[in-house]
């Protein structure tokens, strides 16, 4: 489980393929968070964002989107709920947890119940995971690509300078596609996230 945001475009199909950025859960601070606020502060998780908002957030001091993205506290919350009262996960044996699914029947069916058990939960997940995080303080996105690696090399995770500018890279590639698409068709892409 992570933190999935798609950048889709007027005009796109299937022969195109959407700009994406992935974080996971580990750590507290999401540089998504401030680069694409909009979209995860949305009801739908997706907004109309501009390439130039997108590229000034990148040096600009920027308030994080107001959600709180706390991976532990959410796969806790979910172990002691979702697997209680999502049939997938207990048809199996009848005892919640004991569920093994197989990756390739059963992924489709976990992940849409996944799914539509976040889409009904979220104020709570989002009330359960205030209490476990105050939001990061208001900081440009490379400032927070820079917060996050160090964060996860405190928690042990394998992250050098290498692994960092790889990071900012990505980002930046994210925004240069919204901007090429943006001069392509006249209008900001939607941004949407998943988490």
């Amino acid at each position: 489980m992570g933190v999935d945001v798609y950048l889709t475009w007027p005009g796109m199909d299937e022969t195109d393929t959407p700009g994406y950025l992935r974080e996971s859960y580990e750590g507290s601070i999401y540089p998504s968070q401030f680069l694409v606020r909009e979209a995860f502060e949305s009801e739908k998780m997706s907004a109309l964002i501009s390439a130039a908002d997108m590229r000034r957030r990148m040096t600009e001091i920027t308030e994080p989107a107001n959600v709180f993205l706390v991976g532990h506290v959410l796969v806790k919350f979910l172990r002691e709920n979702f697997a209680k009262k999502t049939n997938t996960l207990t048809e199996a044996t009848g005892e919640p947890g004991d569920f093994k699914p197989d990756p390739e029947t059963d992924k489709e069916k976990i992940h849409a119940d996944l799914q539509q058990f976040m889409r009904k939960n979220r104020q709570r997940i989002n009330r359960e995971m205030k209490r476990a995080q105050k939001l990061p303080p208001a900081m440009p996105v490379e400032r927070a690509i820079a917060a996050r690696v160090k964060q996860l090399g405190e928690l042990g995770l394998n992250t050098d300078t290498e692994y960092e500018n790889t990071v900012r890279a990505n980002f930046y590639k994210f925004i240069e596609l919204a901007e090429q698409k943006e001069r392509e068709t006249g209008q900001p892409c939607t941004v949407t996230v998943s988490y």
